[in-house]
């Protein structure tokens, strides 16, 4: 298992504690998964997609302001 950040601090309070590793075990089984990365990838590239169709509608609005 890896070395968590403030885990160890949180070991004053046991219910913290618990609660940090349930969050912790279910979050390091979800990123290993295959499937999940794979979905949590594509959503990230739709993003950068989106991103880039509205900095590129931006800059065509500008050039046609511009030309006005």
């Amino acid at each position: 298992m890896m070395i968590l950040p403030n885990f160890f601090r949180a070991q004053r309070n046991e219910i913290d504690v618990t609660k940090r590793l349930k969050f912790y075990e279910v979050f390091v089984t979800n990123s290993s998964d295959k499937h999940f990365a794979k979905e949590r990838h594509k959503t990230t590239l739709e993003k950068r997609k989106i991103s880039f169709e509205n900095t590129k509608m931006a800059f065509e609005k500008m050039k046609m302001t511009k030309e006005n």
